[in-house]
């Protein structure tokens, strides 16, 4: 696998891991009355997945230790940035999935310049650390 494929294969890993955790904000949010209310805590479903909001974001750490950083921006989930990327990589715990060709932020800076250009991503609002999948359709965050 090239580095490329490395870095999308984290990209899609990541997005999925969001989504699972929006999915769970969501459906926590009556237990704190939504983010304006509490911006830190442990959600009360069992899970021991703890959360907090930042700026227009959200981390969210697991009982595993892979920390899943998002950002709402212009109210989205579905992107991505470097930095986040590469903290959720760093997180990860060994499993069976190759990431060997990316081993700092830099490789996967290098990997996102290639996606670029094959055109699999594009860059969000001229960002330079923030793209999206090219063609996917946009992911709203609203409270049910």
């Amino acid at each position: 696998m090239t580095l490329k494929d490395q870095v999308f294969t984290l990209i899609q890993f990541y997005r999925s891991s969001v989504d699972g955790m929006i999915e769970l904000l969501k459906s926590n949010a009556s237990s704190f009355d939504g983010y304006k209310e509490v911006r830190d805590g442990m959600f009360k479903d069992g899970s021991d997945i703890l959360f907090k909001f930042h700026g227009i974001g959200c981390q969210f750490c697991l009982p595993t230790g892979e920390r899943i950083d998002v950002d709402f921006g212009r109210e989205r989930y579905d992107l991505i940035d470097i930095y986040f990327l590469d903290d959720f990589r760093e997180s990860l715990p060994h499993n069976n999935v190759d990431y060997s060709l990316i081993g700092s932020v830099e490789d996967v800076k290098r990997g996102i310049v290639e996606l670029l250009q094959h055109g699999k991503l594009e860059r969000y609002l001229d960002s330079l650390s923030t793209f999206s999948i090219k063609g996917a359709k946009p992911k709203v965050f609203e409270w049910d």
